[in-house]
């Protein structure tokens, strides 16, 4: 286990960091409620940090796999079936760049 520094954190506290602040029990940690509004993004960010962390590690040609049982998963919650139809379609899913009604290529933006 590692040791937790000083400082802010707006952090969700999972086992893992319960772990950390009970194993440093000089630190004296300032916890609050998260609100009804913040809950979805909140929630979402600490969900995110965590998949693209096991999708890093999962080979290229499973990460496709991964997010489709996740998504299978979320589908199978009342009221939330309609996410089945997010399902990635393919072994090697593809990313649309461009759609338009002639040929011509649209300029991409800089950034």
């Amino acid at each position: 286990m590692s040791e937790l520094p000083d400082g802010l954190y707006e952090r969700l506290v999972d086992e893992e960091l319960q772990e950390l602040l009970a194993a440093q029990p000089e630190l004296r940690p300032v916890l609050r409620s998260l609100d009804d509004e913040a809950q979805p993004h909140t929630y979402a960010r600490f969900v995110f940090a965590i998949l693209e962390q096991a999708l890093r590690i999962k080979r290229a040609e499973d990460r496709p796999g991964l997010i489709n049982r996740i998504l299978k998963l979320l589908a199978a919650t009342d009221g939330l079936d309609y996410l089945g139809r997010r399902r990635l379609l393919a072994e090697s899913p593809r990313l649309l760049l461009e759609l338009g009604r002639d040929q011509r290529s649209r300029p991409r933006p800089k950034t």
